[in-house]
C-alpha cells in the first residue's frame, strides 16, 4: 500500500468505536487470537484517565476512508533510572501489513516519546506487546529496533475438576471490597505490593476508579483478606468477559489481580486467596480460570499457581527499544 495513499487523523470519539472494532475483528479473521471486543469495552480501553486524546492517540485511513490502523500510547512518569516509559498500542489491517504503516506508526510514537523525553529530562523507552505466535508481528518490531525484553505466561485451569480447600491463616478474614469506601486503600495496597516489581509504575486512585466502569468488573468477584485490625494484606479480583465468552462458546474468567502486602508475604495468603476466588468463579458457572505471569517473577507466582493446577496457554512477549 502506498504511503502517499494513507492519512493520519486524531481519534474522534464515539465515532471512530464502531470502525474500530471493524478493525480488530478483521485482525481477528486473520490471526486467530480469540481477541473480541465491543465498543462499550473498547472506550473503556482507549479513553483511560492518563491518555491525551491530541498526543496520544492516531488513527490511520486508506484512500477511502476506512480505518486500517491504529496507534494509542499510554505514557508512564519516569520513577527511576530518569527513564520515560510508553506503551504502544500498534493494530495494522491484515490487508495493510506490507511494512509501511507498521513503519509510520511506529515513526509517530517514537516522535512523541522523544517529546515527553524532553519535558521530563528523561531518556525514553517505548514498549510493544507480541504473542508468541505471531512470528510476522515479531520479526516486524525486531526490524524497527525494538528487542524481547520479558516474556509473561497466561496459564488456565479448568474449573470442573474439584478445587483445593483454602486454609485461611489465623487472625485473617476475607470479605468483598467496599469499592466506594475503601478505593484508596485499595489503591495502596497495590503500589507497596508491585513497588520492586519489572516495570513498575504506581497506580492512581483515578486510574482504579475508571477500571470500575468496564461492565466486567464484577464488585462480587473483589475481595481483601484483612488482619484482625481490618487492614488490608492481600487481594484477588476477578473478571468475567461476558461478551467474549459468547464469542467463544466458553464460560471463562480472569483473575486479573493477586497480590499481597510485603508486610503478610509468605503466610499463605495468596494461595487462599487464589482457591477461594476459584471456588467462587465455579459456583458462578464459570468452566475455566486464567491467570497472567511474569515468566522471571522473583516472588514464586508462576510455581504457586502450577501447584494449584493451572497449565500453560500462551506467552505474551514484551519488547522494548530505547531512544
Amino acid at each position: 500500500m502506498s504511503s502517499s495513499s494513507i492519512i493520519m487523523r486524531h481519534y474522534r470519539g464515539e465515532p471512530d468505536l464502531q470502525p474500530l472494532v471493524d478493525l480488530i475483528n478483521a485482525c481477528e479473521a486473520v490471526d486467530k487470537l480469540e481477541v473480541s471486543v465491543s465498543t462499550a469495552q473498547l472506550k473503556i480501553e482507549i479513553e483511560t484517565p492518563t491518555v491525551d486524546f491530541d498526543r496520544d492517540l492516531r488513527l490511520w485511513e486508506d484512500a477511502e476512508g476506512k480505518v486500517i490502523g491504529f496507534g494509542k500510547l499510554s505514557i508512564a512518569e519516569p520513577i527511576e533510572n530518569n527513564l520515560a516509559d510508553g506503551t504502544l498500542w500498534l493494530i495494522v489491517h491484515p490487508l495493510a501489513r506490507d511494512g509501511e504503516l507498521d513503519s509510520q506508526i511506529i515513526a509517530w510514537a517514537e516522535h512523541r516519546m522523544n517529546e515527553v523525553g524532553k519535558q521530563w529530562q528523561g531518556q525514553p523507552k517505548l514498549f510493544a506487546w507480541c504473542r508468541n505466535t505471531r512470528l510476522d508481528r515479531m520479526a516486524m518490531l525486531e526490524q524497527h529496533g525494538f528487542r524481547a525484553n520479558r516474556h509473561f505466561w497466561f496459564l488456565f485451569q479448568p474449573l470442573t475438576e474439584p478445587i483445593f480447600t483454602p486454609h485461611l491463616p489465623e487472625g485473617f478474614t476475607i470479605r468483598l471490597v467496599n469499592e466506594e469506601t475503601e478505593a484508596q486503600a485499595w489503591v495502596d495496597l497495590y503500589n507497596r505490593s508491585f513497588l520492586s516489581t519489572w516495570n513498575y509504575h504506581p497506580l492512581t486512585l483515578e486510574s482504579y476508579q475508571h477500571r470500575s466502569q468496564d461492565s466486567d468488573y464484577l464488585p462480587e468477584l473483589d475481595f481483601v483478606a484483612v488482619n484482625s485490625e481490618g487492614q488490608f494484606a492481600s487481594i484477588c479480583c476477578c473478571t468475567i468477559e461476558k461478551e467474549h465468552n459468547t464469542f467463544v462458546g466458553r464460560q471463562e474468567a480472569w483473575v486479573a489481580w493477586l497480590f499481597t502486602s510485603p508486610d503478610f508475604q509468605r503466610r499463605g495468603l495468596a494461595r487462599t486467596m487464589l482457591l477461594h476466588a476459584l471456588a467462587n468463579l465455579k459456583a458462578l458457572g464459570m468452566e475455566i480460570a486464567q491467570i497472567g505471569v511474569d515468566s522471571e517473577n522473583a516472588f514464586g507466582a508462576r510455581q504457586l499457581y502450577e501447584s494449584i493446577g493451572f497449565k500453560h496457554r500462551h506467552t505474551n512477549i514484551a519488547y522494548v527499544k530505547h531512544l
